[in-house]
């Protein structure tokens, strides 16, 4: 009897460590779906998703994972997933990243996708008897709130010795904007690329990070109004038990830059196909930015600079025990360049 219970129970356990191990076994083949949100003119994820450098990547590092990309309308979306933990990556502009991280969203910047100074911009309807920033008083503007374009509104706005009060502001979400401006039920919109190129038939740039212009394109005053710095984010709530991938992710992004840099053209009709938006009008947009992934001093500085604008213009609470950006330098602390540092 004695024997014969040892020997069951010998059995179990051999049962139990066979079971584990295939278990094991099972868990690392599984293969990793990583999820990337992106926006229609986001070309690096989308040229190295096209070109296969994830998976190359993956590949090389002996990782067993699958990119698929999230197509979203805006960067306030790509955050909520974040919260939602629905989103492992997200390519946004800085205000809507620096916003959630501030109200807790579990994120930090590990790279950038686009710089750029004119690819955001204030247009203004044609028929709107819109000539100059000053004509803005009054006049509705279309704005999705939460966006790089508000902090750029409000920059030129307050330059021109106004606020968001003296116009009426319509909320509108970017895929909205263009057709709600054309009919004008709006004056005015900020908005990015392709947008700005899309409208140009009855729309004129009326101001971008670089000063402000009349109809016909010509430009009435030079000034730095904002350097745009996208930041390529990442949920903690992944990358804290996905650090390998992380990277390889990281370095898969910056040779989609790299191959967008070096044949343009062929990375434009690549993005064209996959967005559906028309070639022409995506040049217009890659070609008035700089892709470079690696976070520098000036960068670090922008997102200050918005973090800044954030706290004036009470878009959060700072002496809230919730909020966890309360001045400029707060931001370093969700800046983590490890990452990139450990591309080989």
């Amino acid at each position: 009897m004695k024997r014969r219970m040892l020997l069951l129970m010998a059995t179990i356990v051999f049962g139990a460590v066979v079971m584990a191990g295939c278990s094991e076994k099972d868990s690392k083949d599984e293969t990793k779906e990583v999820t990337i949100g992106v926006q229609d003119t986001d070309i690096s994820a989308i040229v190295a998703d096209n070109k296969g450098y994830f998976d190359k990547v993956f590949k090389e590092e002996n990782i067993n994972a699958k990119v698929k990309l999230v197509m979203f309308d805006a960067g306030p979306a790509i955050m909520e997933a974040f919260s939602a933990n629905s989103l492992d990556f997200g390519c946004l502009g800085d205000q809507p990243c620096i916003s959630a991280i501030a109200t807790g969203c579990p994120a930090e910047i590990i790279g950038t996708y686009r710089t750029q100074k004119t690819g955001t911009a204030v247009i203004a309807n044609r028929n709107s008897k819109i000539e100059k920033v000053e004509d803005l008083k009054g006049k509705k503007i279309g704005l999705t709130l939460g966006s790089n374009a508000e902090h750029l509104l409000n920059i030129v706005l307050e330059d021109a010795g106004l606020t968001q009060k003296d116009v009426e502001i319509v909320a509108l979400e970017q895929a909205d904007m263009l057709s709600v401006l054309q009919t004008g039920d709006i004056d005015a919109a900020a908005v990015w690329e392709p947008r700005i190129s899309q409208s140009k038939d009855y729309a004129f740039r009326l101001a971008d990070g670089k000063g402000t212009y009349d109809k016909n394109g010509k430009q009435i005053k030079q000034v730095e109004y904002k350097y745009f710095c996208n930041p390529f984010a990442a949920n903690t709530a992944f990358t804290s038990e996905n650090k390998e991938i992380t990277t390889a992710v990281l370095k898969a992004l910056e040779m989609g830059a790299k191959y967008t840099d070096e044949n343009t053209e062929d990375a434009i009709n690549i993005m064209a196909d996959y967005t559906g938006v028309d070639a022409n009008v995506a040049s217009a947009s890659v070609n008035c930015e700089d892709r470079d992934v690696k976070i520098t001093d000036e960068k670090i500085a922008a997102f200050k600079a918005t973090v800044e604008f954030l706290i004036s213009s009470n878009q959060f609470d700072t002496s809230s025990d919730d909020c966890v950006i309360k001045s400029a330098d707060d931001i370093t602390k969700y800046i983590n360049t490890s990452y990139y540092d450990a591309i080989k």
